[in-house]
């Protein structure tokens, strides 16, 4: 059984990386939304501050612990959750153990408006 903050988690959209080929013919890695996948995580707050230009913005990152495997979520994925996207900043880390603790941490930054 997992635990109850997965379980009962918020519910994340996960757009993960794909492959495409651009005007000129390069192949190009971005999010595809065709293959989103919905799973609860929960999220905790790591840290946030001030962009390097003041007045800015704010920099938000949160870490997001799933019990799923996302295929093809890595650096350059987006997620959305609570009407916002995140970008993924970290390849996820995989925690072994009982099935009651395994799980994956992803460090997700808020993306900006700007």
């Amino acid at each position: 059984m997992t635990t109850i903050q997965r379980r009962r988690g918020h519910l994340v959209e996960i757009w993960p990386v794909g492959a495409a080929i651009d005007s000129r013919g390069h192949r190009v890695f971005g999010p595809e939304q065709a293959r989103a996948v919905t799973v609860r995580a929960v999220m905790i707050p790591d840290r946030s501050g001030p962009m390097e230009v003041p007045g800015q913005g704010h920099i938000h990152i949160v870490k997001m612990l799933t019990s799923h495997d996302v295929p093809g979520l890595t650096t350059g994925a987006r997620v959305l959750w609570n009407g916002m996207a995140w970008d993924v900043i970290m390849p996820p880390e995989k925690h072994y153990g009982p099935r009651s603790t395994r799980h994956l941490t992803t460090t997700l930054r808020e993306r900006t408006s700007g």
